[in-house]
């Protein structure tokens, strides 16, 4: 299976979501039926198994980047899909994955922080 992983954090390892995504390359060693690809605005060039995002959007609208991410998160990876056909698109991200999920293609959009995850769980009458 061909995976891409798509996380807006990735050379910077302060956060869990950075750290989970350097652990998720492993795959490619410890199982060659798989192969995992990185895509992320957080690294400074292409690499064997990363791929860079150069995020564009005007300074002015900073505070709605993530809107402009959700768009060219996903125009990169149909763009990979020519180089690396992938089977599967993973966001580490879940409002990124919405936008893919509408999409064709296969994706899933995930949360990799088991603080919010507790919160938002409790936010929710039972």
């Amino acid at each position: 299976m061909k995976i891409l992983f798509c996380t807006t954090c990735f050379e910077k390892t302060a956060n869990g979501p950075a750290k989970f995504a350097k652990l998720l390359l492993d795959i490619n060693r410890e199982y060659p039926n798989h192969d995992l690809r990185i895509l992320s605005e957080d690294v400074k060039a292409n690499s064997q198994f990363v791929y860079k995002l150069n995020l564009k959007y005007p300074p002015s609208l900073k505070k709605f980047s993530h809107l402009f991410r959700i768009f060219q998160y996903h125009r990169k990876a149909i763009a990979i899909k020519s180089d690396f056909n992938w089977d599967v698109v993973v966001y580490n991200n879940s409002f990124l994955g919405i936008r893919t999920a509408l999409s064709k293609y296969k994706s899933i959009g995930m949360i990799n922080d088991y603080n919010n995850y507790i919160l938002r769980l409790n936010e929710f009458p039972r």
